[in-house]
């Protein structure tokens, strides 16, 4: 059975928070082009293919329904629409190139009979070309390789599509990228492998996105049932600087084996406003089970917005490989039900989960029911701070603050339900935040109290009396201003993207009292199953 997802657009587009506007195309939703009708002879610059069709034939220039062309164009002139119908089995490099304006497109004809892509020799489906649309294809490698579709080109967007390959005896991807300014925009990228898997480390990603890649938007799509990351950045061989510019935002996923977003060596990685949840699969090769992450040495990773839940860690940063990389940024994510299977060990586990180099700043986050809200270990530094830790999951004994080590990192204005959590701190376990604040100096602003939530976790703004509110660091925390130097974006936004402060003052945790009605949750994606 394969998979047709359409995700329904509530609102025109916009680009989620502190993520940038996609050089190309100006529109995401451009509309697609219409086929010639009547299309009763060949018409210049449409081309009609199906290769299943009894009596295609090359020997036409263009083809027609009727009469349609076996293969697709191999030099297209810019502004050319290619309509395939049916099943295609070839493989094909595409090395079409197009123009801003007239970029050339390749798209179905029929609706109800999308064009199925099968082929795996020489390869399924590699764009090297230029300013071309990709837009209502299927693609099923059918578990007969572990090859994959290829972003390689400049000025790519692939929309409204679906990838499956169930391919899973050794690594790869769903997709893979290498190319400058590529869009993969109202996807789905599902069964890659097997996401129930228990074995040897196979690592099959839904996205892989290999250098050199410049310039990458992964949005509004649907990734699930991966044996491996849903989208894993880089790797341990390339360096930051290979794999630049990566914005990863409003994307549901869920059900992989390892993670749902996972950055390696890279620079300038934004995930944002995603929805991330079950990541809960067994065995050592699936890791700790965490939604968002990363390791080794990526440079400026930002968290925001999103929402992790049912996963065992949280948003977790591994070893460092040459401890070059960071800093790394979780602002405004809304993450509950973070409960670990692998005990106390703060090396793998915890909502927000540190043991790289670098930094981690963790601001205006709001995190309910977790074994332990923050986990470090040694010699690493960065700042909690204007977040809320509520309904702490105690049944596994872990402390509230699990620090392994002797860290150099701040906490201040953080909103606690109670006053008395157990905080591991440079070796010393504290009782409650009175001794913990004497001892160390630090939370001397803090907040405790029932933060009142309004319906948690289903809904975790704020009611009109909490603490929470007006309670922030009354200093604007700098990560906003870096972040809006670094990008030209203002993410001084809240989790459903209302301006921040309201009030007089900013309020804790991942939303802002008061700065209007909550937005409701978007219909969910309408999956059509097509035998």
């Amino acid at each position: 059975m394969l998979v047709l997802f359409c995700p329904i657009q509530l609102w025109g587009f916009t680009t989620p928070i502190g993520i940038p506007t996609p050089p190309f195309p100006a529109d995401l939703d451009i509309v697609r082009p219409s086929p010639p009708s009547p299309w009763t002879a060949e018409t210049a610059g449409n081309y009609f293919v199906e290769r299943s069709a009894t009596g295609c034939s090359d020997n036409r220039t263009f083809g027609t329904p009727a009469a349609p062309r076996c293969s697709l164009p191999t030099a297209p002139a810019a502004g050319s629409k290619i309509y395939v119908r049916g099943t295609y089995a070839v493989g094909m490099t595409i090395t079409w190139t197009g123009t801003s304006a007239n970029p050339i497109w390749l798209t179905y004809y029929d609706n109800a009979n999308r064009p199925l892509f099968t082929g795996i020799s020489p390869q399924p489906l590699y764009f090297t070309g230029n300013y071309i649309v990709v837009d209502g294809i299927r693609s099923d490698l059918g578990g007969a390789t572990n090859d994959q579709v290829g972003m390689y080109g400049n000025n790519l967007m692939i929309r409204d599509s679906t990838f499956r390959n169930t391919f899973g005896g050794s690594g790869g991807c769903g997709l893979d990228t290498g190319g400058t300014n590529l869009v993969f925009y109202k996807g789905t990228v599902y069964d890659q492998g097997n996401w129930q898997y228990v074995g040897a480390d196979i690592d099959r990603h839904g996205f892989k996105i290999s250098p050199p890649t410049n310039g990458l938007w992964i949005l509004d799509s649907l990734i699930y049932h991966v044996q491996g990351d849903g989208v894993q950045v880089g790797d341990q061989n390339n360096t930051a600087a290979q794999v630049n510019r990566v914005f990863v935002g409003r994307n549901t996923l869920y059900e992989n084996l390892q993670s749902c977003l996972w950055t390696k060596n890279a620079t300038d990685v934004i995930f944002s406003q995603n929805v991330c949840y079950n990541i809960t699969a067994p065995g050592s090769n699936a890791g700790d089970g965490q939604g968002l992450g990363g390791q080794y040495d990526p440079k400026n990773v930002w968290f925001l917005a999103n929402t992790v839940h049912d996963t065992k860690v949280g948003i977790k940063m591994s070893g460092s490989s040459n401890g070059g990389g960071g800093p790394w940024y979780a602002i405004g994510n809304v993450l509950y039900n973070i409960i670990s299977s692998n005990g106390c060990n703060a090396w793998g586990m915890g909502a927000l989960s540190y043991r790289n180099e670098g930094g981690f700043y963790g601001y205006f986050n709001t995190i309910y029911n977790a074994d332990s809200f923050i986990s470090v270990v040694p010699s690493n530094s960065g700042a909690f701070r204007d977040n809320i830790f509520s309904h702490q999951y105690t049944a596994t004994g872990c402390p509230a603050l699990n620090d392994d080590g002797y860290g150099t990192y701040l906490l201040d204005y953080n909103l606690w339900d109670t006053a008395t959590p157990t905080l591991k701190y440079n070796g010393t376990t504290y009782n409650s935040l009175a001794s913990f604040s004497s001892a160390t100096g630090l939370e001397t602003h803090r907040v405790v109290g029932n933060p009142q939530l309004t319906i948690p976790p289903s809904n975790m703004s704020l009611q009109g009396t909490s603490p929470a509110i007006n309670a922030a660091n009354p200093t604007e925390e700098n990560v906003f201003a870096t972040f809006q130097t670094r990008y030209g974006v203002d993410i001084r936004k809240d989790f459903i993207g209302a301006s921040r402060p309201y009030g007089s003052r900013w309020d804790i945790g991942a939303y802002e009292y008061g700065s209007g009605p909550a937005l409701p949750k978007p219909n969910p994606p309408v999956i059509l199953g097509i035998q």
